[in-house]
């Protein structure tokens, strides 16, 4: 414990130290990715992360999960998850934990399969790199992998405890736009903080590291170092870093919900690499017709 508090203690400073010292490598890199989230992530997240906040306010997801009590919040988290992009899926599943909706349990196995990458986000920022038809066969690829986790951990995790705690009828509060609009503003923050925090990280500390290491700490500057890369190469590592999600997705899930960490890593790198291996062979199978 004592050296890992050490170790922790060095890299914060030697951090401090970078950043302090003039770098118009800092400078650029925080005016980038602020722009990337004014013209992308903003524009393709935020309405979804909205009418989810929405949703919520107005307890629909509360009444699928008791209509549907037995795979009521797995629909509920991972299509809300797959509309909206990171991290929709798992303030679905901590929400209803928060909630006392469905167990810790429960809402812990959710996270581990509900968090993926949103389709305007795959269609439109990944596509640049992999084209429309390598879009589709990401998606595609990131659908499987998630069913075929959410059935693995759902006999090995699981166990038995999958009934639904309900915590009785609330009345609808009148003003559900408004703190629909509010959540979904902070969350956008939050999420758009962690994204300039990592790509200052990633110029800083990252600038000469191979693709693979940029995408598994932020994946949109790991999505963006594979154009000089052949387009099965582009097409492997988009399906690791989508299926993956990046350490500054996990940080933002982190931040909101309360996951264990490990489980969590754990199954998205099962999932980077399922969509990795996968999406190549998919890709050529589509093609054909």
């Amino acid at each position: 414990m004592r050296k890992k508090a050490v170790l922790s203690l060095i890299f914060t400073i030697f951090a401090f130290v970078m950043l302090i010292i003039p770098n118009e490598r800092i400078a650029v890199s925080i005016s980038d990715s602020l722009a990337f989230c004014g013209k992308t992530v903003i524009p393709q997240l935020f309405l979804y992360v909205c009418l989810s906040s929405v949703l919520w306010e107005l307890k629909i997801v509360d009444k699928i999960v008791s209509a549907f009590p037995r795979y009521g919040a797995e629909i509920s988290a991972f299509t809300v998850g797959l509309l909206s992009g990171f991290p929709a899926g798992a303030l679905i599943a901590g929400n209803l934990q928060s909630e006392k909706i469905i167990t810790d349990k429960r809402a812990q196995y959710l996270m581990l399969f509900s968090n993926n990458a949103g389709i305007s986000f795959i269609f439109g920022f990944v596509a640049s790199s992999v084209g429309k038809k390598g879009a589709f066969s990401l998606f595609l690829c990131q659908i499987l992998s998630s069913l075929f986790f959410a059935f693995f951990f759902r006999k090995f995790l699981s166990g038995e405890d999958k009934k639904t705690f309900v915590s009785g009828p609330k009345s609808l509060d009148s003003s559900f736009l408004i703190n629909g609009i509010r959540n979904a503003t902070v969350n956008m923050i939050n999420i758009c903080g962690y994204i300039v925090f990592f790509s200052v990280f990633s110029a800083v500390f990252l600038s000469d590291a191979p693709v693979f290491i940029k995408g598994m700490v932020e994946l949109t500057s790991g999505i963006n170092s594979l154009f000089p890369l052949d387009f099965e190469k582009r097409l492997f590592y988009s399906g690791l870093f989508l299926g993956f999600g990046g350490i500054c997705v996990h940080f933002q899930i982190f931040s909101l919900c309360n996951v264990k960490m490990r489980k969590f890593f754990v199954s998205k790198l099962a999932q980077g690499l399922f969509s990795a291996f996968a999406v190549v062979p998919v890709h050529n199978l589509l093609s054909k017709f």
